[in-house]
């Protein structure tokens, strides 16, 4: 993976309960299937969303995904 295959969202939110962690947006510029052994190229109602979570307080970064669907069914294969 290179710096080219992914692309950071500019606009930043912080979680509303204790304030503690920025979550943003990571555009996904390379082939998520390959990658994560899913199934969304091919249908074009699913997609993969990419979400990088920083807690400056513990100084963690996690990254999360999940396989969405325009029918808001998740569609894992």
């Amino acid at each position: 993976m290179e710096q080219s295959d992914l692309a950071i969202d500019r606009e930043m939110e912080v979680d509303c309960d204790i304030g503690q962690e920025i979550t943003i947006y990571i555009e996904t510029w390379f082939d998520v299937d390959k990658k994560f052994g899913t199934h969304t190229n091919g249908d074009d109602g699913s997609w993969i969303n990419m979400y990088g979570k920083y807690n400056p307080f513990a100084d963690t970064l996690r990254i999360e995904c999940e396989i969405d669907a325009d029918d808001n069914k998740p569609k894992v294969r």
